[in-house]
């Protein structure tokens, strides 16, 4: 069994720890190469080893390139959607390009990693789709310009993508 977890060295590790405790194999994918690394390192040292690919989800072409990677290896039994970011301050001051990340990380590319990874046949029928929702879903934080309206649309994507 396999299983592909976006944003693994942030919240995740740990989960992802259990999944292979539980008999998964799983691929990492996160933009950060010296996080990667140290969550490489902790999966080596409890016995598990953790392909990883190094991406910039805010990047179509990035996700684009994860996507031919992971149809190198055969199909996957999980995908899950972790990765995010946000955008902190007050949104009357708030950067625009900024906000297009979290836009981009956050909604734009769980579509397009979820359509590429089924268009590619990479989930297994029966496969399971996760889609991590933020805090932001039920309740609101002030100073966060950007964050909750995507990560908020998350378990709707997962409802429709049924």
């Amino acid at each position: 069994m396999r299983c592909i977890i976006t944003g693994l060295p942030m919240a995740l590790a740990s989960a992802g720890m259990r999944v292979c405790r539980a008999g998964y194999q799983v691929v990492g994918i996160d933009r950060d190469t010296a996080r990667l690394a140290q969550t490489r390192a902790e999966f080596a040292a409890a016995g598990y080893p953790l392909p990883c690919i190094v991406a910039d989800l805010a990047q179509p072409d990035a996700v684009a390139d994860a996507v031919r990677i992971l149809a190198a290896s055969g199909p996957f039994d999980v995908l899950i959607h972790n990765a995010g970011i946000n955008a902190v301050g007050h949104f009357a001051a708030s950067n625009l390009a900024r906000q297009r990340a979290v836009l981009r990380v956050n909604l734009l590319a769980p579509l397009l990693l979820t359509q590429g990874i089924v268009q590619a046949g990479l989930l297994r029928d029966g496969g399971a789709l996760v889609l991590i929702a933020s805090l932001s879903h039920y309740v609101g934080y002030l100073a966060r310009q950007c964050m909750p309206p995507p990560k908020t649309a998350s378990p709707r994507l997962g409802a429709v993508w049924r």
